[in-house]
């Protein structure tokens, strides 16, 4: 009877693909998505760490894959460790799709260092063609488990890093006289924009292929790591993830290359004209009216002082031209469907999991409202909205006012530039993004209405003099030292302790739990690679060192364990 019973279900399944499409399409009726009240009563709450991927260098060299791997298992142990007994219940761990398919796709623009509008029509058409054809391999491995060249899909250093998680967290159930949480895992997809695919004419057939090469590959993520997952009574192999979040801060990475400043290749290209995320202010515009006079000061451009009357235009009207706006739709579409595939693949395996939109820079609501205008679906498929709430008001990284009582004016109203100087990049602007996760109109919530936020990544830098700061003089204002190491004479800093004080005094709990916030994880926990220490790289972030030694001084870290106990409430 079991047995019939289940040859029943693979036939429903079957002409139910017939009748919505192969993984990617889906049906009109949407999937559960939770209207109303974004964060229900016994709705757990994560608080931990954003940590860097098994996939980034690391500091040692090992004599054969064997040992990199078992170094990887110790590092998820001692990375669910120190989180646990922090009293946080979660690490977000990003992937990389490409790696685990063994190859990047071929790109021009990678090889030859130009943006794809310098590079000729016939260069472009042949790339496109090899695209096209590394995909179908791609796809047709996927289905046995390997990659386009035959190899085996490329999971061991996930596999490694998950199973120390869930070697700590079966000692953790072990233990009678536990009182630390055992650690579940987010899953953050990393990816860049393929720019040969979407600024291609004509091409949706290489869009298509794109799009399913992903949805196929988060289906294979949902069943090998899902937390509950279990397929024809087979379990996921390491269950450790609780949440997969879509690709990593879109509003930063998949943009055309002429909004780019820092990752462009091209960065002189419509120099006045950069996308509010990038880093010079004086490089996001104030209206959208072409040929703006612009002249280079320092090694960044500004408006010249030009004899005509001021005009702006809001950020609501604000057109950034048909590139990004082609950019933003192959996005809005991209995150529907992999999201779509995400949610269905964990329905179908039983699985314990939820879905996290894709993370935003700062808490750039703009890019939301672009993602739905572009595609009003876009944020269906999705249970939570990710924001990344780093505290850099006007370029100011001394600045310790988190939360005040100041009223500000409605964001769409303002420029771009006044936005990028003085909102988005406002820890406390997250109540903008509750208001809209609060509105029961879909429309006017921009498709956020009922869902909660994940605060997936945030955090306090220090900045020291180092190598990447020599050239940077000594008297401005833009350092941060740890109380350890103290302020060199003539420096201008603060100390790092402090401005984490100020954040735990001005940020409590009920803050949080008050603005609809559900996860809260603080990049990062630990320094990757000797050339990313001493403040010259994402390390400067971190709150210990390599081998495990405490960078933040340990009264400020007992206040970061209290600060999650409280934020998690009364399931800590």
């Amino acid at each position: 009877m079991r047995s019939a019973w289940r040859l029943y279900a693979r036939l429903w399944t079957f002409f139910f693909l017939i009748l919505v499409g192969v993984s990617g399409c889906h049906s009109e009726t949407p999937l559960p998505t939770g209207q109303g009240t974004p964060v229900g009563q016994g709705t757990p709450r994560y608080a931990g760490f954003s940590v860097m991927g098994p996939d980034w260098q690391v500091e040692k060299a090992f004599a054969n894959e064997n040992e990199r791997l078992a170094y990887l298992e110790e590092q998820g142990y001692l990375m669910a460790r120190h989180t646990s007994r922090l009293h946080g219940n979660m690490v977000r761990v990003p992937i990389y799709m490409w790696t685990v398919l063994g190859s990047g796709l071929p790109s021009v623009t990678a090889s030859t260092r130009k943006p794809l509008y310098q590079i000729d029509t016939d260069t472009v058409a042949a790339t496109i063609e090899k695209i096209s054809t590394f995909l179908r391999a791609g796809l047709a491995g996927m289905e046995k488990d390997r990659d386009a060249t035959g190899q085996p899909l490329r999971w061991q250093q996930w596999d490694a890093l998950l199973a120390g998680i869930q070697k700590y967290n079966a000692e953790l159930a072990a233990d009678p006289t536990n009182t630390h949480p055992a650690v579940l895992v987010t899953i953050v997809l990393t990816s860049f924009p393929p720019a040969e695919i979407i600024e291609a004419p004509g091409g949706e057939e290489v869009r298509g292929l794109y799009q399913e090469t992903h949805i196929r590959f988060v289906r294979k993520l949902v069943q090998r790591y899902g937390q509950g997952y279990a397929r024809d009574g087979t379990p996921a192999m390491f269950p450790v993830v609780a949440a997969i979040e879509m690709i990593n801060e879109p509003d930063y990475m998949w943009l055309p290359d002429e909004l780019k400043i820092e990752k462009a290749l091209n960065p002189d290209a419509y120099p006045c004209d950069k996308y509010i995320t990038q880093l010079h202010l004086s490089q996001v515009p104030e209206n959208d009216l072409p040929g703006k006079g612009c002249i280079q000061r320092d090694g960044f451009y500004q408006e010249q002082p030009l004899p005509i009357p001021a005009i702006e235009t809001p950020l609501k009207d604000f057109r950034w031209g048909s590139k990004f706006d082609v950019y933003v739709k192959f996005f809005a579409r991209l995150h529907e469907h992999v999201s779509f595939a995400a949610k269905d693949e964990i329905a179908q395996g039983g699985a314990d999991m939820v879905v996290v939109s894709a993370a935003v820079t700062h808490v750039n609501i703009d890019w939301f409202m672009r993602m739905f205008q572009a595609n009003p679906e876009t944020f269906r498929y999705v249970d939570k909205i990710a924001i990344h709430p780093y505290h850099w008001p006007r370029h100011d990284i001394h600045d310790m006012t988190f939360v005040d009582a100041q009223s500000r004016k409605d964001w769409s109203t303002l420029n771009p530039r006044a936005f990028a100087r003085e909102y988005f990049k406002r820890f406390d602007f997250i109540r903008e993004l509750a208001a809209l996760v609060a509105e029961p109109d879909w429309e006017k919530s921009y498709g956020l209405s009922g869902k909660a936020v994940w605060v997936t990544e945030f955090g306090i830098p220090t900045k020291k003099l180092g190598e990447a700061n020599a050239s940077i003089p000594r008297h401005w204002k833009i350092f941060i030292y740890d109380r350890a190491s103290g302020i060199p004479d003539g420096v201008g800093a603060i100390v790092w302790e402090d401005k984490w004080e100020a954040f735990f005094e001005q940020v409590p709990a009920t803050f949080l739990h008050a603005n609809h916030i559900e996860a809260f994880l603080i990049y990062t926990l630990r320094e990757s690679v000797g050339n990313e220490t001493n403040d010259d790289n994402h390390s400067n972030f971190s709150l210990y060192t390599s081998d495990w030694s405490g960078r933040l001084a340990p009264p400020t870290l007992n206040r970061l364990s209290e600060f999650f106990q409280s934020f998690r409430g009364a399931d800590a």
